[in-house]
């Protein structure tokens, strides 16, 4: 029975695409050691895993590191270093016969580097190239003041991997590896029509597209829904919370829309930021995405790329209000294939938000471009083509 590792961070858009997977695994006979933050302990659970607790190693990434490179790679260094002392005996214990990580943990890589096991990361975002990632970079006040803020963050991040390399005898580090730590096989949750620059990528990379499978979540009373009404679904249980503004103009901006607008606002957020509720308004702290995407007309969001996925696999076009570069990126994407509309949330205001809902709800075009991605990521495989690849690269039968 081969054994498996899983690395990966506390965040659902990272966790969720994974956990499918995993289950996959299991139901071939893998013994699966899924290490994470203890909150996550009955998801892992769920699917046949065995959980394993980061303890005190990880160091919480606050959501501003998000959007400064300098900041997060400092943090992820640290969190290497902490993991690594703390939770590498228990790894070899284990004796492994492969790794899976999410492409931000570099942990996990240089776990599978130190046992010398087969390596597979996990990219719950896009990946890139050196020429692509260029191809991405605004050099523009924010990158300036980012560069600015940063430098010390950068400074900590150089003396950690000296140390990291000296303690234990690692090989090059490259700073792309904090956010891009690549295996041996790269599993993309997408496909290769949706894919930016999906050409660049070498035949490591696997777009596998969505893993959806079933998740241990309440489901939402439908009948709560008018059925003569569109339903604009509203994602903010994530980065979006942070903008407080934006709840009670999402109010002010789709109060008089001739739909129906469910909001889920996340577990920690304060629902009295709606000081009005709105007749046509549903604000839950949480909803069942996948179940609620399969009824939705319109979908607005950051733009993680779990969720952004998500939505396409069920063709429904999204409204896009990216809060970090890599939301940036994803936006671009979706507007690049004609399935959504991109908004700054800096010069977002009610009308706004309100006439491009009208828009997407009125754009036929926009829905037949997401029901052709819609296509292309359900015949990349999902969960089940993730273990195969998996299963192929340490050379178990595939028959």
């Amino acid at each position: 029975m081969p054994t498996g590792l899983f690395f990966n961070l506390p965040s659902p858009g990272h966790i969720n695409p994974t956990l499918p997977v995993v289950d996959a695994l299991v139901r071939k006979g893998h013994r699966i050691a899924y290490y994470l933050t203890d909150p996550f302990r009955q998801l892992v659970e769920s699917v046949g895993a065995e959980f394993r607790s980061y303890g005190e190693s990880y160091a919480y990434i606050h959501p501003e590191a998000h959007g400064n490179p300098l900041r997060l790679a400092d943090i992820l260094a640290g969190s290497t270093e902490a993991i690594l002392e703390s939770c590498l005996a228990d790894v070899q214990a284990l004796a492994p016969n492969y790794v899976v990580y999410d492409a931000m943990c570099p942990w996990g890589r240089h776990v599978g580097e130190l046992l010398g096991i087969p390596q597979v990361s996990s990219f719950s975002m896009f990946s890139f190239n050196g020429s692509s990632v260029f191809a991405n970079l605004r050099l523009d006040r924010t990158t300036l003041r980012q560069t600015r803020e940063g430098a010390s963050a950068f400074m900590r991040y150089r003396r950690t991997v000296r140390r990291l390399r000296r303690k234990f005898g690692l090989g090059p580090i490259r700073f792309l590896d904090a956010f891009s730590s690549k295996g041996q096989i790269n599993l993309i949750y997408s496909s290769l029509d949706f894919h930016p620059y999906a050409s660049t990528l070498d035949d490591s990379f696997r777009f596998v597209g969505p893993a959806l499978g079933k998740r241990t979540e309440p489901p939402f009373d439908l009948s709560r829904l008018p059925r003569t009404r569109p339903l604009v679904y509203v994602s903010t249980q994530t980065a979006l919370h942070d903008f407080r503004y934006f709840h009670p103009l999402c109010a002010e901006g789709l109060q008089h829309t001739d739909a129906t607008v469910l909001v889920s606002a996340g577990l920690s957020s304060n629902l009295e930021e709606f000081e009005t509720i709105p007749e046509n308004f549903i604000v839950e702290r949480f909803l069942p995405q996948l179940q609620i995407l399969d009824h939705a007309d319109v979908f607005i969001t950051a733009g993680g790329l779990s969720s952004v996925v998500e939505a396409l696999y069920f063709a429904v076009p999204l409204i896009v209000i990216p809060q970090s570069i890599d939301h940036e990126i994803v936006g671009k994407r979706v507007q690049e294939v004609g399935a959504g509309i991109v908004l700054s949330h800096e010069r977002l205001t009610a009308e706004r938000l309100r006439e491009t809902v009208d828009k997407v709800l009125g754009t036929q075009e926009l829905s037949l471009k997401a029901a052709r991605m819609s296509d292309s990521l359900r015949r990349a495989g999902g969960a089940e083509s993730a273990a195969l690849e998996i299963s192929k690269l340490i050379g178990e039968s595939t028959s």
